[in-house]
């Protein structure tokens, strides 16, 4: 039986902003990068043990767990399993802090990156004009 995922509010803006920085470079690695993440969701939705279990001294990350989005090695995916009424959900928290560390990735609000992210698309033909 799956699990049903929901994904954290900065998951999700983590997500976007990862899409948009790579896609300044490389916009078919981007959409590469948001199917492998959606594929890894699915299976650890699946699967959610099969992440690497972490100890940490902070106990509000008790039983917090990480896997790589396939692909994208630099990519990694927090979350926990927590049981509530319907079952085991599966909580997700994405995040870019190894990108930031390995690559010098810095991300700023989201509005403005989705404009720009919009816009580079528009002027390379790959989105209609408005």
């Amino acid at each position: 039986m799956s699990s049903r995922v929901r994904k954290a509010t900065r998951a999700k803006a983590d997500l976007v902003e990862q899409f948009e920085f790579i896609g300044k470079n490389n916009p078919e690695a981007a959409e590469r990068f948001l199917d492998a993440a959606e594929a890894a969701f699915k299976k650890l939705a699946r699967m959610p043990r099969m992440g690497a279990h972490r100890e940490y001294l902070n106990p509000r990350l008790s039983g917090l767990r990480m896997w790589p989005v396939p692909e994208f090695p630099h990519a990694l995916i927090f979350y926990r399993s927590v049981k509530d009424a319907w079952g085991y959900t599966t909580k997700f928290q994405f995040s870019s802090a190894k990108a930031e560390a390995d690559l010098g990735y810095t991300h700023g609000p989201l509005r403005p990156a989705i404009a720009d992210a919009i816009a580079w698309f528009r002027a390379h033909a790959l989105l209609p004009a408005s």
